[in-house]
């Protein structure tokens, strides 16, 4: 069991539970929020463009 330096298992549990609501986040953000980022992208266009 190899630990990086000031790794504890705390840490590393703490950090798989923000990884997994991060996903189930990211998920829920991809079936319910499609229309918003259709709305954002057109918006966004040209303003990246005239940088």
């Amino acid at each position: 069991m190899n630990l990086i330096a000031g790794e504890s298992p705390q840490i590393r549990a703490q950090l798989e539970l923000i990884a997994r609501t991060a996903r189930k986040e990211l998920l829920s953000l991809e079936t319910s929020c499609q229309s918003v980022y259709c709305c954002f992208i057109p918006l966004l266009l040209p303003i990246m463009i005239s940088y």
